[in-house]
């Protein structure tokens, strides 16, 4: 459900394991192991401290949802969010900010935040919602489709969306795949801020 940050993050990981002489509490989900055979398990010390928890609030790690093991996929995300409006440790990186769709580099891959606003959405065994200022594709299929009921798809034509997740390159598309709604924030209407002008008199133009 989250990725860590090499470097720093992975030493105060171990720093606080150390402190609890390694010993931890293992909360499965619906899967035990990925296809890599390596243990799925939320990590918990025996004061009852969530680890994934600790190491996204200090900015140490990113979330990663994988259906289906999203038992705790909402409560990352909160912790994740706590650390990015501090923008404290990895989001202070100006490769980790929220960036419009039309200035992403074109040679851009890996993990992205991006905002833009739909020009459309097309619905079938693979939702595609494309942006007006970009050739971005946001995909959805249908096997993760069921944990966006509650999101209307349908309905974001011109609305501005926030979305992260990891941006790849097929077929001369660039592609980003959502497998769960806490990648993707709609925009309130009313939060998006209007361009400033100091000598004109226009009317408001408001940036997406």
């Amino acid at each position: 459900d989250f990725c860590l940050s090499r470097g720093l993050g992975d030493v105060y990981k171990r720093q606080l394991l150390k402190k609890h002489n390694y010993r931890v509490l293992l909360k499965y989900g619906k899967e035990r192991k990925d296809r890599y055979k390596r243990i799925l398990a939320h990590v918990f010390l025996p004061d009852k401290t969530n680890v994934s928890i600790w190491l996204l609030e200090k900015g140490f790690a990113k979330t990663l949802p994988i259906p289906p093991n999203l038992g705790l996929a909402d409560c990352y995300k909160q912790a994740e969010r706590v650390a990015q409006r501090q923008e404290i440790k990895i989001w202070r990186f100006k490769s980790n900010k929220v960036k419009q769709m039309a200035e992403l580099s074109t040679r851009r891959k890996g993990y992205v935040r991006l905002k833009g606003k739909v020009g459309s959405v097309k619905s079938g065994k693979i939702t595609i919602i494309k942006f007006v200022d970009s050739n971005i594709q946001i995909k959805i299929t249908s096997s993760n489709l069921p944990y966006f009921e509650k999101i209307g798809l349908d309905k974001l034509k011109d609305r501005v969306l926030k979305v992260e997740g990891f941006l790849k390159k097929r077929n001369r598309k660039r592609i980003l795949y959502l497998s769960h709604p806490s990648q993707l924030e709609i925009i309130p209407i009313n939060k998006i801020k209007p361009v400033s002008y100091t000598h004109l008199t226009l009317p408001t133009i408001y940036s997406v």
